[in-house]
């Protein structure tokens, strides 16, 4: 099967508050897995509600380095009632899509990419 797209949501820092709300967590496909757009500025934020057990994302780097060496993945490991951002995620090492996989779907995310402040 297919992976299931995740929604990123585009925030600068001025409406980051605005757009955080634990209710818009949602839930990943472990079955799948996940994928979600990059830019280079994208954050997960990742909240393991699980009582009794540590939860893992995996971030795939699909890029291979020098001749064909696979570049490792970016595994984070959520203990029991654990939340936390991971990223950004530069786009040279993960590309324009992230693939994203969780150990279990009692483990939330929610998706941002965080615009820079502009000074004049």
């Amino acid at each position: 099967m297919a992976r299931t797209l995740l929604a990123v949501r585009r925030v600068d820092y001025a409406t980051f508050a605005q757009h955080w709300l634990l209710a818009n967590e949602v839930a990943p496909d472990v079955t799948n897995g996940n994928y979600a757009p990059n830019d280079g500025a994208t954050l997960i934020f990742v909240h393991n509600n699980n009582g009794s057990s540590s939860r893992t994302v995996t971030v795939t780097t699909p890029i291979t380095a020098g001749q064909g060496l696979a570049v490792g993945d970016e595994v984070y490991t959520f203990a029991l009632n654990e939340f936390g951002f991971i990223g950004p995620f530069p786009q040279s090492l993960f590309g324009p899509q992230l693939l994203i996989d969780v150990s279990a779907n009692d483990c939330k995310l929610l998706l941002f990419s965080v615009l820079p402040l502009v000074r004049e």
